[in-house]
């Protein structure tokens, strides 16, 4: 049973009856207990009950983390055709640039695939609706800041440069695509193996493991005369996105877009 309609004239009487009630229900086992579940929004009342066998109390700040985010945004995009790595790629984004806010989460997964990927602008304006500027203060009572800190995307946007919102930008990428460019390396030198091998033997070595070359490595060998030209601009644009990750630095959409275009579909 779920009791509505407490205020703070008729609270006094529910947590009186609440710890009469948990003191009776003791008598009785599990499965022939009432279960009551009150739920307070607002400020905290001055008395709140306290935790006993038959009674629990619970605290809720209303915070989510980026794990709750990602879920809600993957399952919001499921309906938009979108590859899997890009579907990962944008749930993600949305996830570790809202951190924690859940309206701006659903905000920005309600945009394109170009706003999801540069949300400078939409979060600016979410700061102006709520009459924020770089002179508000980081503050959880002002909504300005988590608990532990971490400041509100839209609060994060009105710096210039907002370095924090550009870390969040590409932790998501570093966590989607590094994995993805690991893989198609991968793929890469199984699928060319015998040509992999024939320019390392021309390359003086013969004994190397072709799957530890990493893609500088695999570009200079796909330079070589005879090289498929091919093979080589894939690779080549795979160590150019590794290396921008690599450095902290997060991709525009273009280039996104371009990698996902140029290597994947």
């Amino acid at each position: 049973m779920i009791p509505y309609g407490f205020d703070g004239i008729n609270w006094p009487i529910w947590r009186d009856f609440l710890g009469t009630y948990a003191q009776a229900s003791r008598s009785r086992s599990l499965l022939g207990r009432s279960l009551f579940l009150v739920m307070l929004d607002g400020v905290p009342p001055p008395d709140p009950p306290l935790a006993d066998v038959g009674l629990a109390v619970s605290d809720w700040d209303g915070v989510l983390d980026d794990v709750d985010l990602l879920l809600f945004a993957s399952e919001h995009m499921r309906d938009r055709g979108l590859h899997p790595l890009q579907r990962s790629l944008f749930a993600t984004t949305v996830a570790r640039v809202a951190a924690w806010d859940f309206e701006t989460a659903a905000a920005l997964a309600g945009e394109d695939d170009r706003t999801i990927m540069n949300p400078v602008e939409l979060l600016r304006a979410v700061a102006h609706d709520r009459c924020w500027t770089t002179d508000t203060p980081l503050d959880w009572q002002l909504g300005t800041a988590s608990r532990a800190g971490l400041a509100h995307p839209a609060r994060a946007a009105l710096d210039n440069p907002s370095s924090d919102l550009c870390r969040r930008l590409w932790s998501a990428q570093l966590a989607v695509l590094l994995p993805w460019i690991e893989e198609r390396r991968h793929e890469i030198v199984s699928s060319n193996l015998f040509e992999v091998k024939r320019q390392m033997r021309a390359a003086g070595d013969g004994q190397g493991d072709p799957f530890a070359l990493e893609l500088g490595e695999l570009f200079t060998l796909f330079l070589r005369r005879g090289a498929d030209r091919r093979v080589r601009k894939t690779v080549g644009r795979l160590r150019d996105v590794r290396n921008e990750l690599a450095h902290r630095r997060h991709l525009p959409f273009q280039k996104v877009e371009s990698l996902i275009e140029k290597v994947l579909l």
